[in-house]
C-alpha cells in the first residue's frame, strides 16, 4: 500500500505524497516505454521474417495461394505483434492518464496554497 493510499485525499499531505509517487512513475516511464517499443519492434520483425520465409517456401500455384499459406502459418507471430502493440498502447495511455492526474493534483495544490494564504491574512 502506497503512502497516498493511507491518507485522506482531501489533505495537503495526500497531495504531496501522490505528487511524489507520480514523479517517481514519470522517472521510470521512459525506460518502460523504450522496453515496450523494443518488444513491439522485435515482434514485428519476427512476424515479417516468418511471413517472408513461409512465402518463399510456399508451394501454392499463385501469389494469392502463397500469401494465404503465409497468413495461416504466421498466426502466432501476428498474435505476438498484436499483444506487443496492445502492451505499448496501454502503457502510453497509462502515462497520459497519470499526466492528467498530475495536472489535477497541481491545480489542487495551488488552490490549497491560496486558501492557506487567504486564511492566514485575516488573523491579527
Amino acid at each position: 500500500m502506497s503512502l497516498s493510499e493511507q491518507l485522506d485525499p482531501s489533505t495537503p499531505a495526500y497531495i504531496n505524497a501522490r505528487l511524489m509517487e507520480l514523479e517517481q512513475r514519470f522517472q521510470e516511464a521512459p525506460q518502460h516505454l523504450r522496453d515496450k517499443r523494443e518488444a513491439l519492434a522485435h515482434a514485428t520483425e519476427k512476424y515479417l521474417t516468418a511471413k517472408a520465409h513461409v512465402f518463399l517456401t510456399a508451394d501454392g500455384p499463385n501469389k494469392e495461394a502463397r500469401e494465404a499459406q503465409a497468413h495461416i502459418a504466421t498466426a502466432e507471430a501476428r498474435e505476438g505483434v498484436r499483444v506487443a502493440e496492445a502492451a505499448f498502447k496501454y502503457l502510453q495511455d497509462r502515462v497520459h492518464e497519470l499526466s492528467k492526474e498530475l495536472n489535477a493534483l497541481q491545480t489542487r495544490s495551488s488552490n490549497l496554497r491560496s486558501e492557506i494564504n487567504i486564511a492566514g491574512k485575516g488573523r491579527p
